[in-house]
C-alpha cells in the first residue's frame, strides 16, 4: 500500500499540461487587459512517468562582488527564440549543484515564466493548486459534487482537504497555505498568498507579492493613499499632483455633487474600484452626476477626466505601460525597466461622443473587439478613415483572428512601417519618435520615473508595517527563522501623457499581464521576466541545511528565553547612529559604527545593482552610484563624472527623502552610499572594497597650460639656454692668499661653498700646500644684544653738570650728537624758514669723550640726514625752543 501511495505521489508531481506547450491553459485573474475567455482552455489531465533525476547538475551562476564571502545567484539568460539579445557585464560561471536544488512553484500558466525558469535550470514543484484550478474539467467532478475523483485523491496525498466538500473549502485553503512552505522550492510566481505562507516562509524562499500591496493595486485605495500623502502639505502637496482629482463613492458622494455643481462643464470618468480589462468604465458629465444617475449604494471611483491628451502621433489617444520592480521595502529599492508598451485606441480622439469606448479607452481587451483593430493591418485603412464619428461599432462578436497580425509590426518606426497600422508600440519606439519630432524624450522619461518613485514612496508607509507583521511578528513558535528579503513584486503603471507631455497616473496593476499575444509581446515580456528573476537573485538550497538551520534558530530562541533575555537580539539598524537620529540626513550616517546587518544591506544592494545593469532595469531609488566596471571598458569612468554623479545623487536624495512619511535608517544608508566613492565607502566594511569596482591607477596627465603660461615657460627656457652658453666671469671676492698662485682657478671659485672648499682642500693636499683659509666674516651690527650693551654704557656715562639751552635740542648716540632745527623741515628752497628767516640755522657737533682703544663706528652718511631734514656742523641757537613750540 505504501509503495502504491509513493508511486502516486511521484506521479502527482508532474500532473498537468506540458511546460513546453504554447497554450495558456489555466484561468487568468491578472489585473490587466487580457480576455479571460481566451485563457480558459480545456486540458486533459495526463499522468506521465517522472524522468530519472541525475545525481547532480551544472548550472550557470552570477558571482558576487565578494566571491569569497557572499554566495552567487542563479544566472537567467534571455530566450533566444523571442529575445535575440545577450546580457552585458561579467560572464557567468559554471557551478555544480551537488545535493542542492533549484525549484519553483507557479499558478500562472504563462510561457514566459516557464521558459525563464527552465532555461536557468529550475524544476517545477506542483503543490495541488493546479489541480484545484482544474476542478470542473471533464472526468474530475462527480455529478453530486461530493468528490472530484483523481484531483481529490492526489490532493489528499498532499495533505489537502477534499475540494468537493461544501464546508471544507476555506479549511482546505488554509491547509494548503500551511503545506506550501514545506515543499522544496525557492522561487514562486503565484497569486497573492495567504497569511500562513508568510508566517511559515523559510529563509531561502521568496514570494512574488508583498503583503498589503493592495494599497495601490485597487483604484480606491490608490486614490486614498496618494490623497493621504498629499494632505501633509508643503512640498508633498505639489509633488503628488500627478493624480487627477477623484472621489470615492458612496462615502464622498456629497462632496462630488458639490464639485459638479460648481464646475458644470467638467467631464468625469467613472470606474469600479476593483475591476480590470476596462469593465464598467464610462464617462459622465457634471449634469449627469448631479441628476443622480449613479447608484447610491454601489462603490465607484469618480475622477476628473483628462480631456486633452497628447495626439501628436496619429490623432488617437494612447497610454504607457511602465514596469517597476520592487525588491525590498525596508530599505525601499525600486527599478524601472527600459522596455514597455504604448497602447493606442482604435478610433480618432474626439469629445463629441462620450459613449464610444474605442475613443476614450486604450485597453487591449476593449479595442480588440473593434472592427478597425482587426482591419488595421490589412486593407482597412480606407474604412478607418471613412468613419470618424467615433461611433460604437461593437457587434458583439468575439473574432478569433490572428492577434499577432492585428498588433502590428514589432517596431512600427523601423523599416518604413506606417504608424497608423500599429495599435501597440514598444516604449523605445515612442521615445525615438519624440526625439525625431523635436520633443525632449529624456525629460518625459525622467518625469515618468519620478511618478513611479513617488507613488511607491507613498505606499511604503503601508507596505513596511504589513511586511513586518506578516513575515516576522506573526510567525508561530516552531517556525523557521524569517528570511531577510522574503518578497519581491512587479508592478505595472499605466500613465497618460497630456498635450504638454505631462504624465498622469491612471492606475497601478499588482499582477500585470504577461500574455504573449504577438511577437512584440513575447519579445518585451520574455526579456522583462528574465530580468526580474535575474535582478531578484535566487540561490540554490539544500533541504538538509534548511532543517539544520531551523533547529539551530529554535535552540537559540529557547536559550535566550531561558536566560531571561529578549526573544530577539537587541539593537537594529541605526542603533548607534545618534547624529543621524538628531538630524535625519544621510550625511550624518557614521560608517564606522555600522553593524553586520547594515553592511549586509549595502553589499546586497551593490550586488543587486550590478545584476540589474546587465539587463534592462535601471535603479530609480535609491539614486544609483556611478561605479567603475572592469567588464565594461566603454563606460568612460573618470573622477569628474563620478563627482557629478555623486552631486546628482545628493540632489535626488534631498528631493525624495522629505516625502517619506516615516524616514528609516536603511533608506538614508543607501542614499549615503550612492554619494561616496568605493574606497571611502568600504573603508570600514569587514569584507573590504570590491576589486571589480576599484578603478585602476591612471598615469598622470599633464595639465593643460594657458597661452600665457606657455609663453612664460618658453622665455625662461631661452634665458637658461643663453646663460649656459655665455662664458662665466670671475666674481669679485676677497684677496687671494699667497699660495693661490699655484692654483690660478681659485679666484674664480665661489667662496662659502662647502663642496668647492672640499675640492680645493683635496687639491692642496695632493700638491703639498696648506688649504685655503676662509676669509673673515664681517662684523654684524645692530643686534638686540649690542644695542642693549650700548644703552647700558650710555646710561652709566657721566653727564654734564649744567646743560645749556643749546643742549636741550641735541640728540646723542654712541658716536656723536647732532642738533637740528625743527623749523628746517618747513624751510624754503634756499634753506630759509618760511616763518623766521632772520635767525641762523645750524648744528654744532659736540665730540663725545671715548675711552682709549675703543672702536669707533664709521660716521653716518649724509644722504640719510638730508632725507630727514638734518643738518650737521651748525651751531644751535637759544631761540630754537621757542620756534619749535610755535610749530
Amino acid at each position: 500500500m505504501r509503495a502504491a501511495i509513493s508511486a502516486l505521489s511521484s506521479r502527482a508531481a508532474v500532473v498537468g499540461p506540458s511546460e513546453d506547450s504554447d497554450i495558456d491553459d489555466l484561468p487568468a485573474a491578472e489585473d490587466e487587459d487580457e480576455d479571460d475567455a481566451s485563457a480558459r482552455r480545456v486540458v486533459d489531465i495526463t499522468v506521465v512517468e517522472a524522468p530519472a533525476q541525475p545525481a547532480s547538475r551544472v548550472v550557470r551562476m552570477c558571482p558576487s562582488l565578494w566571491p569569497d564571502a557572499r554566495e552567487a545567484t542563479v544566472y537567467f539568460p534571455y530566450p533566444q527564440k523571442d529575445v535575440n539579445l545577450e546580457r552585458s557585464g561579467p560572464l557567468p560561471v559554471a557551478a555544480d549543484l551537488g545535493t542542492r536544488r533549484l525549484a519553483y512553484r507557479c499558478t500562472w500558466e504563462r510561457n514566459c515564466i516557464k521558459n525563464a525558469f527552465s532555461l536557468a535550470g529550475f524544476r517545477r514543484v506542483k503543490d495541488g493548486t493546479e489541480l484545484r484550478a482544474l476542478k470542473g474539467v471533464r472526468g474530475e467532478a462527480s455529478p453530486d459534487g461530493s468528490g472530484s475523483g483523481l484531483a481529490d485523491f492526489v490532493g489528499g496525498l498532499l495533505g489537502l482537504a477534499p475540494t468537493g466538500a461544501a464546508g471544507g473549502k476555506k479549511k482546505g485553503k488554509k491547509a494548503l497555505d500551511a503545506h506550501v512552505t514545506k515543499l522544496p522550492w525557492c522561487a514562486s510566481w503565484t497569486k497573492h498568498p495567504g497569511a500562513e505562507v508568510y508566517a511559515t516562509q523559510r529563509r531561502h524562499q521568496r514570494v512574488n507579492h508583498f503583503p498589503g500591496s493592495w494599497c495601490i493595486g485597487r483604484k480606491d485605495r490608490l486614490l486614498r493613499c496618494l490623497g493621504r500623502a498629499r494632505s501633509r502639505g508643503g512640498t508633498a502637496a505639489k509633488a503628488y499632483a500627478f493624480m487627477p482629482e477623484g472621489y470615492i463613492l458612496p462615502g464622498e458622494a456629497r462632496a462630488l455633487e458639490g464639485k459638479a455643481k460648481l464646475d458644470k462643464h467638467a467631464v468625469w470618468i467613472v470606474k469600479p474600484p476593483a475591476s480590470s480589462c476596462g469593465r464598467g468604465i464610462r464617462l459622465a458629465t457634471s449634469r449627469e452626476l448631479t441628476a443622480g444617475t449613479l447608484p447610491k449604494e454601489k462603490k465607484y471611483v469618480v475622477q476628473r477626466y483628462v480631456d486633452a491628451p497628447f495626439l501628436g502621433v496619429n490623432g488617437r489617444k494612447f497610454d504607457l505601460r511602465l514596469y517597476a520592480l520592487v525588491t525590498s521595502v525596508d530599505p525601499l529599492v525600486v527599478y524601472v525597466h527600459e522596455d514597455g508598451l504604448v497602447r493606442f485606441s482604435t478610433h480618432a480622439y474626439t469629445m463629441r461622443n462620450l459613449r464610444c469606448r474605442y475613443v476614450h479607452l486604450t485597453n487591449y481587451s476593449v479595442n480588440k473587439k473593434s472592427k478597425r483593430y482587426v482591419e488595421a493591418d490589412g486593407d482597412g485603412a480606407e474604412a478607418a478613415d471613412a468613419d470618424d464619428d467615433g461611433g460604437d461599432d461593437d457587434d458583439g462578436d468575439d473574432d478569433d483572428d490572428d492577434e499577432e497580425a492585428a498588433a502590428g509590426p514589432a517596431d512600427p518606426t523601423a523599416g518604413g512601417a506606417d504608424p497608423e497600422d500599429a495599435f501597440k508600440w514598444p516604449l523605445q519606439a515612442l521615445w525615438r519618435w519624440l526625439d525625431a519630432h523635436g520633443h525632449d524624450a529624456a525629460a518625459v522619461r525622467a518625469r515618468c520615473h519620478d511618478l513611479v518613485v513617488k507613488t511607491l514612496i507613498a505606499a511604503e508607509a503601508e507596505l513596511t508595517p504589513h511586511n513586518v507583521q506578516a513575515c516576522r511578528a506573526a510567525r508561530p513558535a516552531g517556525a523557521p527563522p524569517a528570511p531577510r528579503r522574503p518578497c519581491y513584486e512587479l508592478f505595472g503603471f499605466d500613465v497618460l501623457l497630456d498635450a504638454d507631455l505631462r504624465p498622469w497616473l491612471i492606475e497601478v496593476n499588482i499582477s500585470p499581464s504577461l500574455m504573449g499575444n504577438s511577437v512584440l509581446d513575447r519579445r518585451i515580456k520574455g526579456r522583462l521576466v528574465a530580468d526580474v528573476f535575474h535582478t531578484t537573485g535566487f540561490r540554490p538550497f539544500s533541504t538538509k541545511a534548511a532543517r539544520k538551520e531551523a533547529r539551530a534558530a529554535r535552540r537559540d530562541r529557547l536559550d535566550r528565553s531561558r536566560a531571561g533575555g529578549p526573544a530577539r537580539p537587541a539593537g537594529g539598524a541605526g542603533a548607534q547612529q545618534d547624529a543621524w537620529r538628531r538630524s535625519g540626513r544621510p550625511e550624518d550616517v557614521a560608517l564606522e559604527r555600522l553593524g553586520p546587518d547594515d553592511w549586509d544591506v549595502v553589499c546586497h544592494a551593490e550586488d543587486e545593482l550590478r545584476r540589474a545593469r546587465s539587463g534592462g532595469f535601471s535603479r530609480a531609488w535609491p539614486p544609483p552610484p556611478f561605479r567603475y566596471d572592469a567588464a565594461d571598458a566603454d563606460a568612460g569612468w573618470t573622477n569628474a563624472r563620478a563627482a557629478q554623479a555623486a552631486q546628482a545623487a545628493k540632489e535626488k536624495s534631498d528631493a525624495y527623502l522629505p516625502l517619506f512619511e516615516c524616514l528609516r535608517f536603511s533608506d538614508c544608508l543607501l542614499a549615503r552610499a550612492a554619494q561616496l566613492p568605493v574606497r571611502k565607502l568600504y573603508e570600514h566594511c569587514p569584507l573590504g572594497p570590491p576589486r571589480a569596482l576599484v578603478p585602476p591607477p591612471r598615469e598622470p596627465r599633464p595639465a593643460a597650460a594657458s597661452p600665457k603660461k606657455s609663453l612664460l615657460r618658453s622665455a625662461v627656457s631661452v634665458v637658461k639656454a643663453a646663460v649656459q652658453l655665455s662664458p662665466r666671469k670671475p666674481r669679485a671676492g676677497p684677496a687671494a692668499p699667497e699660495h693661490a698662485s699655484r692654483r690660478p682657478d681659485h679666484a674664480t671659485r665661489r667662496p662659502g661653498s662647502a663642496r668647492r672648499r672640499a675640492a680645493a682642500a683635496a687639491l692642496a693636499d695632493n700638491e703639498g700646500a696648506p688649504p685655503p683659509k676662509r676669509p673673515p666674516r664681517p662684523h654684524y651690527r645692530g643686534t638686540a644684544k649690542t644695542d642693549a650693551a650700548i644703552a647700558f654704557r650710555r646710561d652709566r656715562a657721566a653727564k654734564p653738570a649744567a646743560p645749556t639751552p643749546a643742549d636741550r635740542f641735541r640728540t646723542v648716540d654712541e658716536s656723536a650728537s647732532w642738533s637740528f632745527d625743527y623749523l628746517s623741515l618747513f624751510s624754503d628752497g634756499e634753506g630759509r624758514s618760511a616763518s623766521s628767516s632772520s635767525h641762523s640755522r645750524g648744528a654744532e657737533r659736540v665730540p663725545r669723550p671715548a675711552s682709549a682703544g675703543a672702536r669707533q663706528p664709521p660716521p653716518r652718511p649724509k644722504l640719510a640726514t638730508q632725507q630727514l631734514g638734518l643738518e650737521v656742523g651748525r651751531p644751535a641757537l637759544a631761540d630754537d625752543r621757542a620756534a619749535s613750540m610755535r610749530w
